[in-house]
């Protein structure tokens, strides 16, 4: 099975390269926030953020998400939710992927976004928007090789985007993230969760179509919308996902930030 480079969330900047051709990189700028939104992440989909509220630490429900995962390669990871701390991470992290990755994500090439962007991208509510990082350790240092999100877009819809390290690329990261974040959705009222994907990113696409859930699409011009229906468990999974406990980080009522 092939995996996923990213799932996109769209926005752009005013700082962007070349993008693969039949691609136009007009897509809206980053807007300020407004006050409602002023969690929202930094890389907000064209659709309103819906019931936002900062957190500083992670509750329960989110803590069960963190432990190491066993990749179909052998490899393993720290997976957890992301962290306001994370700021720094996540920026270096973003400023490691190449122009094919960062195009994919953002429908242009970012190089870098402002500091209040990467603020409201490490910082969620956990239940309206979600965030999991998957890094090379649990130690301050480690790195984080990918990321996937969602954002609550209607009552029982929202809007997913991957972004995996181009190392880690077609290793299942992508299709792990995936179901981690539709299981912690559906049990947060989620039925339906929604991909806006270019159409050259074909990896993304498979990823989405192998999940295990229905799905509709909807083509137009250079992209593909795409609905999961995430009301029940995925059916037809090539195997099982295993994410080994932490019991010492499940132990904290309060998770650090």
């Amino acid at each position: 099975m092939s995996l996923p480079l990213i799932g996109v969330q769209r926005s752009s900047s005013s700082n962007v390269c070349s993008v693969p051709s039949g691609r136009s990189t007009l897509t809206p700028p980053l807007a300020s926030p407004s006050p409602a939104q002023a969690t929202q992440p930094s890389c907000p989909s064209h659709h309103a953020s819906i019931g936002v509220k900062q957190r500083s630490y992670i509750p329960a429900a989110a803590r069960r998400l963190i432990g190491t995962l066993t990749l179909w390669t052998g490899d393993t990871l720290h997976v957890r939710p992301i962290r306001p701390s994370d700021t720094t991470r996540l920026r270096n992290f973003l400023a490691g992927l190449s122009q094919t990755s960062i195009t994919f994500r953002f429908f242009a090439c970012v190089r870098t976004l402002p500091p209040q962007e990467l603020s409201r991208l490490t910082h969620v509510d956990y239940r309206d928007r979600m965030a999991l990082v998957a890094t090379t350790g649990v130690s301050p240092h480690d790195r984080i090789v990918a990321v996937g999100r969602y954002d609550r877009i209607s009552l029982h819809s929202a809007e997913i985007a991957f972004t995996v390290a181009d190392a880690w690329q077609q290793h299942g990261l992508g299709m792990a993230l995936l179901l981690l974040l539709a299981d912690y959705a559906r049990a947060h009222g989620f039925t339906t969760l929604v991909a806006y994907v270019m159409t050259e990113n074909t990896r993304m696409l498979e990823v989405l179509e192998n999940a295990g859930f229905p799905l509709k699409t909807i083509h137009s011009d250079g992209q593909i919308d795409v609905t999961l229906d995430i009301s029940a468990p995925p059916m037809g999974q090539l195997a099982p996902l295993v994410l080994a406990a932490d019991p010492a980080l499940h132990r904290q009522r309060r998770s650090p930030v």
